[in-house]
């Protein structure tokens, strides 16, 4: 087999980022949590969409908020494997916080 066609079942292509963004109605439900709550947010569950480059989460009660991609220093996606199965999970560092 040769070396290109090996790394590209490996490795999927992929548009470029703009070509691939979702429609502008894409959201789904998010858990409010105790740190969020303190941003303002009430009730639950929490709608979380995407808008333009940024992320906007609005409480079901009330409060919305809304972070651009702009003032984000970095972003940790991840899961923690439980009893009935895993729970997601993502960390969002604003521009200038440190690393905790």
């Amino acid at each position: 087999m040769r070396r290109g066609a090996r790394e590209s079942r490996r490795r999927p292509s992929f548009a470029t980022l703009p070509g691939m963004l979702p429609p502008a109605d894409l959201a789904f439900a998010g858990r409010n949590t105790r740190q969020l709550r303190r941003a303002g947010l009430s009730g639950a569950p929490l709608r979380v969409a995407l808008s333009g480059d940024a992320l906007v989460l609005t409480g079901a009660e009330g409060g919305t908020l809304r972070i651009e991609a702009a003032h984000t220093e970095r972003t940790r996606f991840g899961y923690i494997e439980g009893k009935y199965g895993r729970f997601y999970v993502t960390r969002i560092w604003p521009r200038g916080a440190g690393k905790r």
